[in-house]
């Protein structure tokens, strides 16, 4: 993950997906890690369509499942991908481009990864820049984070802006907690989707009035000519 680059700087060309990151669009948990059962939930009472506006799920930080809605693929709070994304090469490395109109609201796509209790906060250097800590424990009270550092969906390429065009979301389903990576506006056509890390521990470029670390403008070298 890096800061905003501007859309102009990408190509139009399909990206291969790079090395040294495995894909994948589901959660791994190889420890097996458990949350706490949040219980059952009644049908969200979509009918031909599911919104997240509109849907009684979204309304309370749960995602929809065949066990609780009713309307399949037609559903907007799946944790799914968007479709109208793409990995694009721009002038600066990897990044994530809309190719269709994304509307505010909409899930983007999942953050995925593997899931551990390695308490990443504790470490005395910085061992992953993927790691996303959940605000859900599991069961036996320890943190829970999403480590995306060798693993992950198109998500894992979206960078950095302090004024974000999606934001992550926590979201459940009985034991299940996922992260959701949602539409805070309209996004148009071509627009390079970004993300607020919160966590600015890098020199931030993405050159918004909001922009909470900027890079530090660099100064021409001098040569003194004898």
């Amino acid at each position: 993950m890096s800061a905003i680059r501007q859309s102009e700087c990408f190509s139009t060309e399909v990206v291969q997906w790079p090395r040294g990151v495995t894909p994948s669009s589901k959660l791994s948990n190889p420890t097996i890690i458990r949350f706490r059962d949040i219980g059952a939930t009644d049908w969200c009472g979509c009918t031909s369509t599911c919104e997240r506006e509109s849907c009684d799920n979204a309304f309370t930080e749960i995602y929809c499942t065949s066990r609780n809605c009713r309307v399949g693929s037609k559903c907007g709070n799946r944790l799914v991908d968007f479709g109208g994304i793409e990995l694009r090469k721009g002038c600066a490395g990897y990044g994530v481009v809309a190719t269709t109109f994304i509307p505010e609201g909409a899930i983007v796509g999942e953050y995925t990864g593997v899931l551990t209790t390695h308490d990443f906060e504790k470490d005395d250097e910085r061992t992953s820049d993927y790691a996303l800590g959940l605000a859900t424990t599991d069961v036996k009270g320890r943190k829970v984070y999403i480590d995306a550092k060798t693993q992950g969906g198109l998500t894992w390429f979206i960078n950095h802006s302090c004024d974000a065009d999606t934001g992550f979301f926590e979201m459940q389903y009985r034991r299940q907690t996922r992260v959701a990576v949602i539409g805070l506006r309209d996004i148009p056509v071509g627009k390079e989707i970004t993300v607020d890390y919160n966590d600015i521990w890098f020199e931030c470029v993405c050159k918004s009035p909001e922009c909470r670390n900027p890079a530090k403008p660099t100064q021409p070298e001098v040569i003194e000519i004898e």
